[in-house]
């Protein structure tokens, strides 16, 4: 009889791990989760990881595994194993028709593109005799765009030259750009009056329209670091005054333009809306200068399809004689095959021989053409006393 018991107790346990190995993969799973899509370098998101079993068999031990490209910082969560990349692995055990929630903060200092990839579930037995794998796709990932810094100094310089380059010209309206409505005034033609908004408000009203002088701004960052001495940080720091730049100019409603000049060039030409803005944000996520590669022991960029991103030669190592003559000839050159003559240009460079090379180049090309009404804002990134400071100087035309 004991025998019989026995026999028929082992056949129990045989059949049970054989439908535990078949069924278990279709119950269980894992989904993980960003809490927003993008954050600035230096702030914290919320990371969400869902474990479930949907199947009617416990799991007694469901391991969840996943990497992550170094950058973000996991805050106070175990099983963390940082090397190439950060690699996160927890446990679980699950009844039948159980999920588990459980949430992280993670920091993120650096600038980038995170995809969360190798999403592995490795699952045993009940008494550990056999192991079990499944891998499933994730499409989490975020970006952290450049840290936002302080441009007001920048802003306060473009906006002297709107103001000087408003009272030069006459402002004409462009009859399809319509931008609201208001009170009529002596001054006002008759064909703008709104009468049917003068029915409705009792007084007489007229259309404005949007100006077609409006300024553009095109935006030049030096993103190269061709010393010895590397100064990544300062190029950081550069590549943050851009992305600023972006964003409040952006956020003014006014239209701007992003050229990047690195290992890999960014080409945005300048325009409006949220759509530009987050190419501007995407780009500068980018590795441009392989820092970012170097700092995750990995190689190489990585690009997005909407962005106009064309890799650089390499030439190796300059001296200081060299530096800074490149530049100068990429955004005139840039700047010429974009009719740039009549926008504001920012260049933004942490060579000072760079921006010095840039003042002679735009002042003899603009005494050979003649053509003087363009200004620009010279901008160069510096660190004093371990502060990162900037330093700008106004190029005004003469006419």
């Amino acid at each position: 009889m004991m025998l019989v018991l026995v026999l028929l107790a082992a056949a129990v346990l045989l059949a049970f791990r054989e439908y535990h190995a078949r069924t278990w993969a279709r119950g269980a799973d894992a989904a993980l989760s960003f809490e927003q899509p993008f954050v600035y370098a230096g702030e914290t998101v919320q990371f969400t990881e869902v474990v479930s079993n949907r199947g009617r068999m416990p799991l007694p031990e469901l391991e969840v595994r996943f990497r992550i490209p170094q950058g973000p910082v996991f805050q106070d969560a175990e099983n963390v194993i940082v090397s190439d990349h950060v690699y996160k692995r927890d446990i679980f055990a699950l009844r039948p028709m159980e999920r588990v929630t459980r949430r992280y903060t993670l920091l993120c200092p650096r600038r980038g593109q995170f995809p969360v990839s190798d999403l592995t579930l490795r699952a045993r037995s009940l008494f550990h005799r056999r192991e079990y794998e499944l891998s499933l796709e994730t499409g989490a990932g975020l970006s952290v765009y450049a840290a936002q810094t302080d441009v007001s100094g920048i802003l306060a310089r473009c906006d002297a030259l709107l103001g000087s380059q408003e009272s030069r010209r006459r402002t004409l309206e462009d009859p399809y750009a319509w931008a609201g409505i208001r009170a009529y005034t002596p001054q006002d033609p008759m064909r703008v009056i709104n009468w049917k908004a003068a029915a409705r408000a009792g007084e007489l009203m007229v259309n404005t329209y949007a100006s077609v002088q409006t300024e553009e701004f095109c935006i030049y960052l030096d993103a190269r670091d061709d010393r010895i001495l590397k100064q990544e940080d300062l190029v950081e720091y550069g590549i943050s005054v851009a992305a600023s730049l972006c964003r409040r100019l952006i956020g003014r409603g006014q239209a701007a333009g992003l050229y990047v000049y690195a290992d890999r060039e960014v080409l945005l030409p300048p325009a409006r809306g949220q759509a530009q803005l987050t190419a501007m944000e995407q780009a500068l996520t980018e590795d441009l200068t392989g820092w970012l590669g170097r700092k995750a022991g990995t190689s190489g960029s990585t690009s997005h399809g909407s962005i106009e991103s064309t890799p650089r030669g390499t030439s190796g190592e300059k001296g200081p004689s060299a530096i800074g003559r490149d530049f100068p000839e990429w955004a005139c050159r840039r700047s010429a095959e974009d009719r740039a003559s009549q926008r504001i240009c920012i260049y933004i460079s942490k060579e000072e021989e760079t921006l010095q090379a840039l003042q002679d180049l735009l002042t003899s090309s603009r005494n050979r053409s003649g053509n003087m009404s363009a200004p620009a804002i010279l901008v160069q990134t510096v660190q004093e006393d371990g502060v990162h400071r900037l330093r700008t100087r106004l190029l005004q035309g003469l006419s």
